[in-house]
């Protein structure tokens, strides 16, 4: 499977419970999804990007499961991805009602609206593959999972060459190689890294925010049986650094790290690829800019609190850093 780096949006845990629905005798949450398809850092409300509402799709092409069923990814064809400023370009939202019989779900859209008011514009009028991710708040199991548009329900599919539902995929064993990556493949980013940004011995880890703020997500990577999830973490290496650095993954045990250069990293990546050329364990070098890092970011067999070791050649004692990719740490 051929995977492009774009985001697709995620439904977090914000949980409102209400009254039990008498038909099944359940309790109904209400999960809204955090807007997805932009930069990081922003805020979720729709009021305060000024972003006006779009029609959601109408069908879904199709519904998959993740290995322990606490993910599903709603496949459809929609708009262009988010840009802010282009209103020919959307983000997709989820609602969603949870009851022991049924995951409801409505997808709906977000433009930006139009720089004028009084001056016609148009839009290409084609169709691209989207996804939205919903978290649930339990295994799916037998649970149905509703189209409210068309108030029809979805077979929920298993990629060919996967295992049952239920059953823990294989995942990519640790390397004991060490990635390096040299000056030459480093990117230059436009920005410079945000004081809000996690650091530790010289390198800064940008981009990553609680799932509550976030409006980019994470990226299913399925390769046959082996289902995981990419977050994306750009790194920097500013000049206290050491000459060159090792990040080393300690936490969770079935998670992993993706760094590569700028050129494949702007290519489209091929899911076994990417599995394959997992590891550890990453060094990257010094370039003595500010503005230099490296492309890359973690891979998840389900999300949670990241933990890497960060240390540099001849500094006296390693340092720990915790992302929440996306879950609390």
């Amino acid at each position: 499977m051929r995977v492009g780096l774009s985001s697709v949006a995620l439904v977090g845990l914000l949980v409102a419970c209400s009254a039990s629905d008498g038909a099944s005798q359940s309790a109904t949450s209400v999960v809204k999804t955090p807007a997805g398809d932009a930069p990081p850092g922003t805020t979720v409300d729709s009021a305060e990007t000024g972003d006006v509402p779009q029609s959601g799709p109408f069908e879904w092409a199709r519904v998959r499961t993740t290995d322990n069923e606490r993910v599903i990814s709603i496949d459809f064809t929609g708009g262009a991805d988010y840009e802010p400023g282009n209103p020919c370009t959307v983000r997709y939202e989820a609602s969603v009602v949870q009851t022991t019989q049924e995951v409801r779900v409505t997808v709906s859209g977000w433009s930006p609206p139009p720089a004028s008011t009084t001056v016609q514009f148009g839009c290409v009028d084609l169709g691209y593959p989207r996804s939205v991710l919903i978290a649930l708040e339990a295994p799916l199991g037998d649970r149905r999972v509703i189209n409210t548009v068309t108030n029809t329900a979805h077979h929920v599919n298993v990629e060919p060459g996967s295992p049952p539902r239920g059953t823990p995929p294989a995942t990519p064993a640790p390397s004991e190689q060490v990635a390096e990556l040299t000056c030459a493949q480093s990117g230059h980013p436009t920005t410079p890294a945000s004081a809000n940004d996690v650091q530790a011995n010289g390198l800064t880890f940008s981009g990553v925010q609680p799932v509550q703020k976030r409006r980019s997500s994470p990226m299913p990577v399925i390769d046959g049986g082996t289902q995981m999830f990419f977050e994306k973490v750009f790194v920097y290496v500013s000049t206290p650094a050491s000459a060159t650095t090792r990040m080393t993954l300690i936490a969770p045990s079935d998670a992993y790290l993706y760094y590569t250069d700028s050129d494949t990293w702007q290519s489209p990546i091929d899911s076994a690829d990417m599995i394959r050329a997992a590891t550890k364990s990453v060094s990257v070098a010094r370039c003595d800019t500010d503005l230099t890092g490296y492309f890359g970011g973690v891979l998840l067999a389900s999300g949670g609190c990241v933990t890497i070791e960060v240390q540099g050649t001849g500094s006296s004692a390693p340092l720990l850093v915790r992302l929440p990719l996306p879950g609390p740490c």
